[in-house]
C-alpha cells in the first residue's frame, strides 16, 4: 500500500551534503537538490554527532610538508625527504644544520591567537627551537621536555606514534610575521654549526591548541566545516541531524577563548589558567578561573556597544567548592545566576530576557540571556560565587571552567562564533532549490515542514520556514511562523492573496513542530501538529512556481530554524492524510 511519503514529489531529510549542496533523497535524479551558501567566512560551528562543537580545520602554511619548496626559506640548513614519519609513512624530512642558527621558516602576515605545531624527532641533535611570531619555546625532542619559553601563551610537547616522535606546539597572541624552526644545541642555544632532526607536518592555525593535521600541498587549506557547507547539527543529543539555518551574526568579544592576562579580559580576585581542561570542543582549550582574596570574583571585558538588544552567552563547567555563577551584562543592571549541579536558572532580574541554560557533553552548560542597552558602554562579566551562592566572599578554593564567550546583537543566542583577536561574523545560511517547477504543485499541492525552533518570542523577525515562488517574484506559497506564536499558510498569485489561513497568536511554543499547508481552488487548509487550525474556501490557484526556499521572506534570507524535514506534494492531500502527516 502506498504511503503518504510515496506520494511526495520532493523529500529532503537532512543527511547528504557537500560544499554548496544539500541533497534531497527524492527525487534521486538530483533535480530536487538545494544549493547552499554562507559566504566566505569560516566562523560557523555546529554540534557534531559526538555532541562536540565542531569548527573548520585550517592549515595556513603553503606547501606545508614540502620543505624543499621555495616557500620554505632555509638559513644554514638543508633538507632531504623520504624518511619514515611518526605515522609510518615516508613523509618525514631530515633537517640538517650547516652553520650557526640554522633554521627553516615561512614568512606570514596574520595576527591574533595562533598555534604553530610540528612533528619532530631527535637525530644528531636533541633540541629544537620553535618560533611563532613573538613567541618562542625550546623542546627536548629526545626526552619529551619543554625548555625555556618567551612570550608564549602555552607550549607543549606530546609523544605521538612510536620510535621517538613528538608533536611540539607554541601558542601566541599577536602579529605572526614568521613561523620558524631551529635546530638547537641545547636549551637556549642555537649557535652550534652542526646537528640534525627529523620534521614532519607543520601547521599554523587560529586557536590555543593544535588540531588534527590538515595537508596543504600548495596553498593554505580549509577542511571540514567550510564556508559553504550545510551544517548538519546534533544539538540537544539528537540521534538524527537537523539542518541548522541561522541569520548573519557577529561575536563582538574580540577573544572568545583566550581569557588570561593580556587577552583584553580583566579579572578581580581570580587566577586564570589557559588550556586547563577539555572544552565542549573536545580539546584541552578551556580556561580555569580560581577565586583568590576577598570580595567579588568577576572576569570581565570593557567593550563599547551601541544602543540595542544583545544576547550574551558562554560555556561553563563546575570546578571545586562551587557550582554557582552569575552572568551580568555590566551596564543595564540585569543578571542571571545559574546552578551547574541542577542545571537550572536560580534567579534573573526582571529586565533579563530569554535566560537559558543548555546541557552539553561532559557536564558543560551553555548559559546566557538577552538584555537591552540604552547607552553606549557595557562591561559584561561572569561572577564566580561560593558554594552558598554569595557573590562577595573570602576565597576557599572555588574554581570553575569557562569557554566560548559570545556577545551578539540580537534577541536570542545563535551557534558559537569563535574569535581570536578581533570580532568575527558568520554569514546567513541561504538554501534554495531552483528549476523545480515539475516538483511543485501548481494549481493544487501541499507544503510540509518539520522544524525545531527556540526562543520563538525573541525572534528578531517573523521567520519564514518554507516558500515556493516563481523566479520573477510575483507568485508565492509560504508557511510563516510568527514571533507571537502564530502560523500562517498563504497562497499569493495574480497580484493578491488567493488563499489565507491563520492559526492566530500563541499557537506555537519553543520546540519541534510539523506544519502542512494544502491548497486547491477554493480549498485551502492549515494543519499544525496533527490538528486542523484554519481553512479558506475562496480563492483561485493560477500561480506559477519554480523555486523552493528555506528561511526566506520579502526577498531576503533571515532563517532561525533547525530544519528536520521538507516535503512537497503535487496534490492537495486529504484532511486525513494531513492530520496523519503532521501528528507526532
Amino acid at each position: 500500500m502506498a504511503t503518504t511519503y510515496d506520494k511526495a514529489s520532493l523529500v529532503m531529510i537532512p543527511s547528504g551534503v557537500k560544499e554548496d549542496k544539500l541533497y534531497s533523497i527524492k527525487p534521486t535524479s538530483g533535480d530536487g537538490d538545494f544549493t547552499f551558501s554562507r559566504g566566505s567566512d569560516i566562523e560557523a560551528t555546529r554540534v557534531n554527532s559526538s555532541g562536540l562543537i565542531e569548527k573548520a580545520k585550517v592549515n595556513l602554511f603553503r606547501y606545508s610538508n614540502v620543505f624543499d619548496n621555495v616557500n620554505w626559506n632555509k638559513i644554514n640548513t638543508s633538507v632531504t625527504g623520504g624518511h619514515t614519519g611518526f605515522d609510518g609513512s615516508s613523509d618525514a624530512w631530515l633537517l640538517t644544520k650547516t652553520d650557526a642558527n640554522g633554521n627553516i621558516y615561512q614568512s606570514q602576515s596574520y595576527s591574533g591567537v595562533m598555534t604553530l605545531s610540528f612533528y619532530a624527532k631527535a637525530n644528531t641533535s636533541d633540541w629544537v627551537r620553535l618560533r611563532n611570531g613573538g613567541g618562542y619555546a625550546y623542546f627536548d625532542v629526545a626526552n619529551g621536555v619543554v625548555g625555556g619559553t618567551i612570550s608564549d601563551i602555552d607550549s607543549t610537547i606530546t609523544s605521538v606514534g612510536t620510535d621517538g616522535w613528538y608533536r611540539i606546539e607554541v601558542a601566541y597572541n599577536g602579529s605572526i610575521g614568521i613561523s620558524q624552526l631551529f635546530v638547537a644545541d641545547s636549551d637556549g642555544f642555537t649557535s652550534g654549526t652542526s646537528g640534525s632532526v627529523y620534521i614532519q607536518f607543520p601547521q599554523l592555525e587560529y586557536g590555543l591548541i593544535a588540531k588534527d593535521y590538515v595537508d596543504a600541498p600548495t596553498a593554505s587549506v580549509v577542511e571540514g566545516l567550510t564556508a559553504d557547507l550545510p551544517r548538519l547539527d546534533y544539538s540537544g543529543g539528537a540521534s538524527c541531524p537537523n539542518l541548522l539555518l541561522e541569520p548573519s551574526r557577529s561575536n563582538l568579544f574580540q577573544q572568545s577563548e583566550y581569557l588570561i592576562s593580556g587577552s583584553g579580559w580583566s579579572a578581580a580576585n581570580l587566577d586564570r589558567t589557559a588550556n586547563a581542561v577539555v572544552s565542549p570542543e573536545g580539546v584541552q582549550n578551556a580556561t580555569e578561573i580560581a577565586a583568590t582574596g576577598s570580595g567579588g570574583h568577576p572576569i570581565y571585558e570593557d567593550i563599547a556597544i551601541a544602543n540595542g538588544t544583545y544576547t550574551i552567552s558562554m560555556f561553563v563547567k563546575k570546578g571545586a567548592n562551587t557550582a554557582k555563577s552569575d552572568l551580568s551584562d555590566g551596564y543595564s543592571s540585569t543578571s542571571a545566576s545559574f546552578d551547574l549541579d541542577a542545571g537550572t536558572i536560580n534567579e534573573n532580574t526582571p529586565e533579563t530576557l530569554n535566560a537559558f541554560i543548555e546541557p552539553y557533553s561532559d557536564d558543560w552548560y551553555r548559559i546566557g540571556y538577552t538584555f537591552v542597552v540604552t547607552a553606549s558602554q557595557s562591561q559584561p562579566a561572569l561572577y564566580l560565587y561560593d558554594s552558598s551562592g554569595n557573590q562577595s566572599y573570602t576565597a576557599n578554593g572555588e574554581t570553575m571552567y569557562i569557554f566560548g564567550l559570545q556577545l551578539e546583537l540580537g534577541s536570542y543566542a545563535t551557534s558559537y562564533i569563535p574569535t581570536y583577536g578581533t570580532a568575527a561574523g558568520r554569514g546567513v545560511d541561504e538554501c534554495v532549490a531552483t528549476s523545480v517547477s515539475d516538483l511543485i504543485g501548481q494549481t493544487e499541492g501541499t507544503l510540509f515542514y518539520e522544524f525545531d525552533i527556540q526562543n520563538l518570542s525573541g525572534q528578531d523577525n517573523d521567520p519564514i520556514t518554507i516558500t515556493a515562488k516563481d523566479s520573477g517574484g510575483t507568485d508565492n506559497i509560504y508557511i510563516q511562523t510568527r514571533a507571537d506564536g502564530g502560523v500562517r499558510g498563504i497562497y499569493y498569485a495574480g497580484g493578491g492573496v488567493q488563499g489565507f489561513t491563520n492559526s492566530g497568536s500563541g499557537y506555537l511554543s519553543d520546540g519541534n513542530h510539523k506544519i502542512a499547508f494544502g491548497y486547491k481552488e477554493n480549498d485551502f487548509v492549515l494543519y499544525i501538529d496533527g490538528v486542523q487550525v484554519d481553512t479558506d474556501t475562496s480563492g483561485a490557484t493560477s500561480g506559477s512556481f519554480d523555486e523552493l526556499y528555506l528561511g526566506y521572506y520579502n526577498n531576503s534570507f533571515n532563517p532561525s530554524i533547525n530544519s528536520k524535514q521538507t516535503l512537497l506534494f503535487k496534490t492537495r492531500l486529504t484532511n486525513a492524510e494531513l492530520a496523519s502527516l503532521t501528528q507526532f
